[in-house]
C-alpha cells in the first residue's frame, strides 16, 4: 500500500483518494461496519497504540484481522467490565489495568468532575 503524508491527506492531492475512501470519519459511520475493523490506523483500535514519544506498540502478537474485538468503541458500549476482562482484551496485566484507571480517576478529580456521583 502506498504511504499518504499528512500534507496530501489535508490538500487531498489527486491520486489518494482511493486509498482514503470508505475510511469512517465519526462513530455513527463505522458503528454497523465491517468486523474485526480494517482501519488500524484509528485511534480507537485495539491492534496497536502510538506511545507518548510517537513509537508504535503493537499490542497484540496476531494479525489485526484476526482479533476478536478490534474496537475500543464497541467494548465500551457494552457496558461494565471487570479489570480482567480489560486487561485481556487490551494485551495488558491486571494490575498495569488497575494502574491506569487510578490515573484516570485522578485526571477526573483534578478536573473537577464528581466521580462519586458517577457510581465509581
Amino acid at each position: 500500500m502506498a504511504v499518504i503524508n499528512n500534507r496530501a491527506r489535508k490538500e487531498g492531492e489527486a491520486g489518494h483518494e482511493p486509498l482514503l475512501a470508505g475510511r469512517p470519519r465519526t462513530r455513527a459511520d463505522c458503528v454497523d461496519g465491517e468486523r474485526p475493523c480494517p482501519w488500524v490506523g484509528c485511534r480507537y483500535h485495539l491492534w496497536a497504540d502510538v506511545t507518548k514519544s510517537g513509537s508504535l506498540k503493537i499490542a497484540h502478537d496476531v494479525d489485526p484481522l484476526d482479533l476478536a474485538e478490534s474496537c475500543a468503541l464497541d467494548v465500551s458500549s457494552e457496558g461494565s467490565h471487570t479489570l480482567e476482562q480489560l486487561a485481556d482484551r487490551l494485551n495488558l496485566t491486571k494490575e498495569r489495568m488497575r494502574q491506569i484507571e487510578e490515573d484516570a480517576l485522578a485526571k477526573l478529580m483534578a478536573a473537577g468532575v464528581p466521580i462519586e456521583e458517577m457510581g465509581l
